[in-house]
């Protein structure tokens, strides 16, 4: 069994699962970071994940044992959603996109 990576209450590896309503209408709020609990992310992320919602784009090569469908679509489901706070957004994407493409992310315990 994998262990959780986990910070703030989220589960962010195994990748979580998204539905295809999640993906077609976005994630619901409580699949975000809040926004009184956002974690540091690396810029070189924020700038990712803010590319990736204004513009669209190629997502990076993910981590082995990252699987690329899952992340995908949690990706696609976190961006589309009319739910959460931009910044909440755009941090829970960059988290997700540091933790699986940083294989000194992937590394660190997590469990807060």
């Amino acid at each position: 069994m994998t262990p959780k990576k986990k910070i703030n209450n989220l589960v962010f590896y195994p990748v979580p699962e998204f539905l295809d309503v999640d993906i077609a209408f976005g994630a619901r709020q409580d699949a975000y970071f809040k926004r009184s609990n956002l974690p540091d992310v690396p810029d070189k992320f924020d700038d990712m994940a803010s590319k990736l919602f204004f513009n669209g784009g190629t997502l990076p090569a993910f981590a082995k044992g990252v699987d690329v469908t899952k992340a995908t679509r949690a990706i696609k489901a976190w961006l589309s959603s009319f739910a959460p706070a931009h910044e909440e957004k755009i941090t829970t994407v960059a988290y997700a996109l540091w933790l699986w493409t940083d294989k000194k992310a992937m590394k660190q315990g997590y469990d807060k």
